[in-house]
């Protein structure tokens, strides 16, 4: 056995060398690095690393510890696209170079079977020809297995479906997109999460931020969903959405072990929505003004979720036609968002 070395990560011969950003990736000389380096450096990060999750698959833990309220990563996306035909998709990832195509299909589908890498990239590249080549198929096309085609179809969706994250419209009226990361995506959900991410239009870039402070080894998770929702609608969106039963401390009942003040102040801000009531908008906004306050306190307040509850709160004064508080909560959003985009 050799002690202490780890099998380079393109030609597999042991060594101690690691690579120098992210301190997790092993390479026996400069030679291999810069061979790997196009797929290795859509996941090198010194901040956070991919590994094997005791119970959901390859997933992100925090390599350094992380104050609350910080960056953790910021990324581009792999693709990024609006609800795109099919055909355009073949197009999106023939464009891509090989590197992104094969972090493209090593990521989950939960909606299909899954096909190989070299399988999808070879029928993509078909399904391309027969693209720009129109309706009607010469002898290429006509060679094109059909049923292999619909698999590579259906996990090329799937692993959208399963795996990309909003990102806003840039303007009013524009349509939104859905960007693919190599790391983000691969963030696990739970509904006591310690970390969010936002798309940061300066930077054209996903950026994670820790909503409370991260040890360093700790898993970290995102809310695949809006936290506020109590546990019965959290897991119908969760099934429907993503085709998974959550199973975290908050949904076991378990999460006074993971935090009692903030479980404490989840449950509360929960009832406070569950009451919201647009035939009553001025009880509904009062409730979220107390949220507000309840979620400053129990040190769960981050510049997201305060921007979500004064967009709320703002919503129902103005329903109430509360004039003067609608435009409090107004300017709060928008100081939050620039918060947000780092103005």
């Amino acid at each position: 056995m050799l002690t202490g070395l780890s099998p380079c990560d393109h030609c597999g011969q042991h060594t101690s060398n690691f690579c120098s950003r992210c301190r997790k990736t092993t390479f026996c000389c400069a030679d291999c690095q810069k061979l790997s380096w196009p797929d290795h450096k859509l996941v090198c990060s010194p901040r956070v690393f991919i590994c094997n999750s005791p119970t959901a698959g390859q997933t992100v833990f925090a390599s350094v510890d992380v104050n609350k309220s910080s960056i953790i990563i910021a990324e581009k996306p792999l693709l990024r696209s609006s609800e795109i035909q099919f055909d355009d998709l073949c197009k999106v990832l023939d464009d891509l170079p090989a590197s992104k195509l094969n972090a493209f299909f090593n990521f989950a589908d939960v909606y299909s079977g899954g096909v190989t890498v070299d399988e999808a990239g070879k029928c993509i590249r078909e399904m391309e020809v027969r693209r720009r080549r129109g309706k009607n198929p010469d002898a290429t096309a006509e060679r094109i297995e059909v049923e292999r085609m619909f698999n590579v179809q259906q996990s090329c969706v799937g692993i959208l479906r399963t795996n990309t994250i909003p990102i806003a419209a840039s303007s009013p009226g524009t349509e939104d997109e859905h960007g693919l990361y190599s790391i983000l995506c691969r963030i696990n959900h739970s509904c006591f999460p310690n970390s969010i991410y936002s798309w940061r239009p300066d930077l054209q870039k996903h950026v994670l931020v820790a909503i409370q402070d991260i040890t360093a080894g700790d898993e970290i998770f995102v809310s695949y969903i809006d936290v506020w929702f109590g546990r019965d609608e959290r897991q119908r969106r969760l099934r429907e959405g993503f085709m998974f039963d959550c199973k975290c401390a908050r949904c076991e009942g378990l999460d006074g072990d993971v935090n009692s003040h903030r479980a404490t102040a989840f449950r509360t801000v929960e009832a406070i929505y569950a009451s919201s009531e647009p035939s009553a908008p001025l009880a509904s906004a009062m409730g979220l003004v107390d949220a507000i306050e309840i979620v400053i306190n129990s040190g769960i307040s981050t510049p997201f979720n305060l921007k979500q509850l004064h967009a709320d709160a703002q919503y129902f004064f103005g329903q109430a036609g509360k004039e003067e508080e609608e435009l409090y909560h107004r300017s709060q959003v928008l100081a939050y968002e620039n918060i947000i985009i780092g103005v």
